[in-house]
């Protein structure tokens, strides 16, 4: 139910809040991983994650959202994906990062199936045309099944906060996307938020 939380948060907050909150997932790794897996975080690791936090807000435009639920719900996302993160690390690390997506993978459908039926029942329709199963397919195939490999494989091999950095380049990809599909223009905010990101991620690395 994870993946619930940002998208509810993000539709009543924004996506410009649901873009900046989400990215305190790195700091909650950063407190969690001393106290579940014995892995410090260094100074100059909080100092990375500072440095790339601030260089994230300036791309992403900073700002909370007008809903305060909305908010709550993106910062619990963050918490929850930190909490995913270091709790699983020592199974992945023991089972291997493909075997623990493939079972959360499987365990999730069931728990998907209240949530399917409140939104049906409140209205929602499922789009049963091409746009809509393509959107569905990408969602469930790589934006979730492989971007949560990607994850697990990372944690697999490397301490839980260095992992957990690069999730700040999220912001700067995504706003790299958009300049060549939606034309969106370049900035000297984000040339300039894009270096502190990619500073503070070696600094923390």
């Amino acid at each position: 139910r994870h993946a619930d939380a940002p998208v509810l948060g993000t539709d009543l907050a924004g996506a410009a809040a649901g873009s900046l909150l989400t990215l305190l997932t790195p700091v909650f790794v950063a407190i969690l991983a001393p106290l579940f897996l014995a892995e410090s975080t260094r100074l100059r690791q909080w100092a990375g994650i500072g440095i790339a936090l601030a260089g994230a807000i300036v791309v992403s435009g900073g700002g909370t959202g007008p809903s305060l639920l909305g908010d709550f719900l993106l910062v619990g996302a963050s918490l929850t994906w930190a909490a995913y993160t270091v709790l699983g690390a020592p199974l992945v690390r023991k089972l291997g990062a493909l075997e623990i997506t493939t079972s959360a993978s499987l365990w999730a459908l069931p728990m998907m199936i209240p949530g399917t039926i409140l939104e049906l029942a409140s209205g929602a329709h499922l789009a049963a045309t091409g746009a809509g199963l393509l959107g569905a397919l990408y969602l469930g195939i790589f934006a979730t099944a492989l971007a949560w490999w990607a994850w697990y494989r990372g944690v697999e091999r490397l301490p839980a906060v260095t992992t957990a950095v690069f999730f700040l380049a999220q912001p700067v990809v995504g706003i790299a996307l958009s300049i060549p599909i939606f034309h969106f223009p370049l900035t000297f905010g984000f040339a300039g938020g894009s270096l502190l990101v990619v500073v503070g991620m070696l600094l923390a690395t």
